[in-house]
């Protein structure tokens, strides 16, 4: 589990939690989904991403990040337009949402400190 030590891994973690949140939710539409489970992978990925966010502080080259969260977000805004259309609403679309941001943060955290640990 070395890869954990570095903020690339943690966030590898992050990205995985989040997604299998997304994909749990995302499996049950349009129906109610179970939430306790994607909770716990949500929560789970929010705690990785802030510990590869304050382990990789200092590595984060902007002229990376920036480009990648742009690009990121208007990929999460398109998702979340397709399950507010798929008639996704309450809990079940705020922990899709917060699992989807969480994952555009996590790729320029993993694609904009991958370099700086090699």
């Amino acid at each position: 589990m070395s890869f954990l030590r570095t903020p690339p891994g943690t966030a590898l973690v992050s990205l995985a939690c989040a997604a299998a949140g997304v994909i749990v939710v995302a499996s049950y539409v349009p129906r109610h989904a179970p939430l306790p489970a994607p909770l716990v992978l949500v929560v789970l990925a929010g705690l990785f991403w802030a510990g590869a966010a304050w382990r990789g502080r200092r590595l984060v080259a902007g002229n990376i990040a920036r480009p990648t969260l742009i690009a990121a977000a208007i990929a999460v805004a398109f998702l979340e337009l397709v399950f507010a259309y798929d008639g996704t609403r309450g809990a079940p679309l705020a922990l899709l949402t917060i699992a989807l941001v969480l994952v555009a943060l996590d790729l320029p955290l993993l694609i904009s400190t991958y370099g700086a640990t090699l």
